[in-house]
């Protein structure tokens, strides 16, 4: 899998920028850097199955709870879910207080035999958190990660 985001240093923490033509792709990327950025994806399998399904007022806010929850079940559960298998997302429109992101992760518990952890991520940070339609177009996301 090709990874198709670009690291940004910040002070203290580290962040990523996905820049893609859809709001979908851009959560699917985002995810698998997620990971990435914890232990390399390729050499996570596909082998389970695991649904997220998150609830936010906008577009920041619905990438940042998913992540949120990614990173609680590697925390957790020693989950590593870089696959994005589907993916449904609805953001709110007048009269509705929120949207939602609903997807289907595939990857595997944590092996130390396979997955060396590179950096230890201790939150998804709000701080110049951004998911949004670029003016040239498609959409791009920033994630700022507290190590």
């Amino acid at each position: 899998m090709g990874m198709d985001y670009e690291l940004i240093d910040h002070t203290a923490d580290l962040g990523f920028r996905v820049q893609k033509a859809s709001a979908d792709e851009v959560v699917r990327v985002s995810v698998a850097a997620l990971c990435d950025i914890i232990t390399p994806v390729c050499h996570v399998r596909a082998r389970c199955s695991s649904e997220i399904e998150v609830e936010a007022e906008d577009h920041p806010g619905l990438l940042h709870a998913l992540l949120e929850e990614v990173l609680f079940r590697f925390e957790v559960a020693g989950e590593l879910l870089p696959y994005v298998e589907t993916l449904a997302l609805t953001v709110p429109v007048a009269g509705e207080r929120s949207g939602r992101l609903t997807v289907v992760l595939g990857g595997e518990r944590l092996d130390p035999r396979r997955h060396e952890i590179e950096r230890v991520v201790k939150a998804i940070t709000l701080h110049e958190l951004r998911f949004e339609p670029r003016d040239a177009g498609g959409w791009m996301a920033q994630v700022i990660l507290d190590l």
